[in-house]
Parts: C-alpha cells; sequence; structure tokens
C-alpha cells in the first residue's frame, strides 16, 4: 500500500519502488555503517602510557603498579605484576577477565583497560611485553575503616562480591579490596584467582568449582553480614543472563604476548557459559547450607 506524504501545497507519493525509499533506505544504511565503525574505532582505541609519574616503590602490593601518564596527560594506575621472578601474565589474565565480568554484572569494580607501553617506558622498567593492565587514577578513594557501618545499598553489593569472588575463586581475601569512592563501596583487585591445587600458571583445574571451595563470607568484610539467601539472587540471575558469546570475547581480547595457551582460552569459555547450569546452584547449596549453621 502506498503513502501520502505532504509538505507546504505540493505532494509527493512514495511507493515501494520509489526513489525516495531508496534515498531512505540509503541513510539509515549510511548511519548504521558509520556508528558501527565508529564503535570498531572506539574499540580499537589503544591507551599508550608514555612515561612513568611514579614507581611506588615504597608499594609492597605483588602487582607491582606504578602511576603512568598517557599521551593525553591522564593519569593511570597501572598494575604490571612483574617481579625478579618472572611476568605473572596469568595475574593480568585475572584481572581483565575480573573487571570485564565485574562491569557486565553492575558490581563496583574500577573501570578497567588494557594499555601499551611506549618503547621508554618498557626499556625504563626493563619489560618485554607490550600489553598491561591500567585504572583511571582516583585521587579521592578512600580505604574501609574499621568498624564501618554498611547501609542497606552497600550491603546488596556485598552478597554481590561474595557471589563474585566464589565465581572467580578470586583467593585475595584482605580489607584492602573494598573501599570507599565518594562514599559508595569499590571493589577491586583479582590478581590471585582461578588457583590451580598443582600450583600451575595455566592449570585448567582453577577454572573448575569445586563445593569444598565456595564460601559465603569470601572477604573480611563479609562477616556477620550476609543472612539473607533472597539477596544473591539479583547477581546470580545476572550471571545467567550473560550469553557465551561474552566469555567468547573476553578470550578474543586477551593480548599475544600473554601467551595464554588456547587450550586455557577454550576451557575458560566452556566453564565460565556453563556458569548458570554448574555454579549457580553449587552456590545455592553453599548459601542454603550455611545460612541454616549460622
Amino acid at each position: 500500500m502506498s503513502k501520502l506524504f505532504t509538505r507546504g501545497s505540493s505532494r509527493r507519493k512514495i511507493n515501494n519502488s520509489g526513489v525516495s525509499r531508496k534515498c531512505l533506505c540509503s541513510i539509515w544504511l549510511y548511519n548504521y555503517t558509520s556508528r558501527h565503525i565508529l564503535l570498531f574505532l572506539l574499540k580499537v582505541t589503544v591507551i599508550i602510557i608514555n612515561s612513568i609519574k611514579d614507581k611506588l616503590e615504597k608499594s609492597t602490593n605483588h602487582s607491582n603498579p606504578f602511576i603512568g601518564v598517557d599521551e593525553l596527560g591522564n593519569d593511570w594506575f597501572v598494575k604490571t605484576y612483574f617481579s625478579k621472578s618472572g611476568h605473572e601474565t596469568n595475574a593480568l589474565f585475572n584481572e581483565l577477565v575480573a573487571f570485564k565480568l565485574a562491569e557486565k554484572i553492575g558490581l563496583p569494580w574500577p573501570k578497567g583497560h588494557l594499555v601499551q607501553f611506549s618503547e621508554s617506558v618498557k626499556s625504563e622498567l626493563n619489560v618485554s611485553t607490550s600489553h598491561f593492565i591500567a585504572y583511571e587514577f582516583m585521587h579521592n578513594l578512600e580505604e574501609l575503616p574499621e568498624g564501618y557501618q554498611f547501609s542497606n545499598n552497600q550491603i546488596k553489593n556485598l552478597y554481590g562480591k561474595s557471589i563474585f569472588d566464589n565465581w572467580l575463586s578470586i583467593g585475595d581475601v584482605k580489607n584492602d579490596t573494598c573501599k570507599l569512592l565518594n562514599g559508595e563501596l569499590l571493589f577491586m583487585d583479582a590478581g590471585i584467582a582461578f588457583e590451580d591445587d598443582n600450583c600451575e600458571a595455566w592449570g585448567e583445574g582453577g577454572l573448575i568449582w569445586t563445593e569444598n571451595k565456595l564460601f559465603i563470607e569470601s572477604s573480611p568484610y563479609h562477616r556477620g553480614i550476609l543472612h539473607s539467601a533472597e539477596e544473591y539472587k539479583s547477581c546470580m540471575d545476572k550471571i545467567c543472563e550473560i550469553p557465551i558469546e561474552f566469555y567468547q570475547s573476553i578470550a578474543d581480547s586477551i593480548p599475544q604476548d600473554w601467551h595464554v595457551p588456547e587450550s586455557y582460552k577454550l576451557k575458560f569459555v566452556e566453564v565460565f557459559s556453563s556458569s548458570c547450569e554448574r555454579f549457580i546452584p553449587m552456590m545455592k547449596s553453599c548459601i542454603e547450607w550455611e545460612l541454616n549453621h549460622q
């Protein structure tokens, strides 16, 4: 059926085979293509760390961080995980997975980025790897005070963090993995995760959940706070909504110079795409048992 469009005193008939319809299609195609080209360009835009502002030499953190400056003069908190014993690229993998999955389920976590070092920075640090993990530097980040009283909204996020710790088998259970930013909780640090029982760097067993490793009070700030099975539901539902394509996109984004075995990437996608069928039932059983024995 043809439609009649009127503009002023003129009339213009547009039908399915008319030129005007083709023009509309061309405009739509142009907008669609332009939008996707822009998204592609944004995705491939690489942040280059051009200089080191502070080596944080007093830091005892095993991530061996420093404050770097990019080409635009922005400050970044950069994690290298480089030590005398070698380069822990598995920790970089853990950080990458953590910030992407935290963002996906809405857990408060610093916005992470893959960054590259300029040749001068690589030379100064004496590293051969080009890609690292960096977070936008936050000047008003505060430590969680001892005996801090959490608000109801903050407690909801603590339930999510309990699920997240178990989901990624995070082993870095310290008070300083929870901080305050403008009065809101911000979780961080996942360099120690997916730990294999045989302590192998890329041990695939570390990706697999086992009931004896699940624990609702997974971090010190969880103790004595988590009492409601219902409060866990929201986070678990979000995990069940993640499609396999998202896990594959994480695996595809891993830099080649981290030398992550292809078999490990495949295992990660295979295991985590089954989170709803495998992890969630196990976690529900853990929650039920622990709440009944508090």
